[in-house]
């Protein structure tokens, strides 16, 4: 495939790829309006998910914000049910926070809804489209296994590039 054919392909399959993700987005819109949650608080709770048992702390370092911030923030959880806070048993003066069990009913139903949008898309595929969509999408799975890492290769290449022409070449 020559670099134009390969460039319009490419184009066309972010397109496609664009008007799924906004579709599906469109077809669970109605379920995130309903949350009356700011996006600070699906925030912390998607962070506190994947944290696990957490301190304070190291929840505000995840989401890149003060310790001041993300409290005012778990504050409002726990008033509302979605953060529970315990004492930790190895030492009484640190709290811990974890999503509770009505959070995690919350995010498991936001899930589910994307899940359900996608299932209805595939359920209208012939048996051969849905063939050939699965093989075509095991490259992409593939390459989003490694995606974090690229990020991160290419950010520390950014860190430790010159930042200007000729910038290499002065003394340290």
């Amino acid at each position: 495939m020559g670099d134009y054919s390969r460039d319009r392909e490419l184009k066309e399959a972010v397109s496609q790829l664009r008007q799924l993700l906004k579709g599906v987005q469109g077809a669970t819109a109605p379920a995130w309006l309903e949350l009356d949650l700011s996006t600070g608080q699906l925030r912390t709770l998607f962070a506190l998910q994947a944290c696990g048992t957490t301190s304070l702390g190291c929840l505000a370092q995840r989401l890149s914000v003060g310790a001041a911030t993300a409290s005012v923030v778990v504050d409002r959880l726990v008033r509302r049910g979605f953060v529970d806070r315990s004492v930790d048993a190895a030492d009484r003066r640190r709290l811990l926070l974890s999503v509770s069990t009505r959070g995690d009913e919350l995010l498991t139903r936001l899930r589910q809804g994307h899940q359900q949008v996608i299932e209805s898309l595939l359920e209208d595929l012939d048996d051969s489209e849905l063939e050939g969509l699965c093989f075509s999408l095991r490259p992409v799975v593939r390459s989003m296994a490694t995606l974090g890492d690229r990020q991160a290769s290419a950010a520390s290449a950014a860190v430790e590039a010159p930042s200007s022409p000729g910038e290499a070449d002065l003394p340290a």
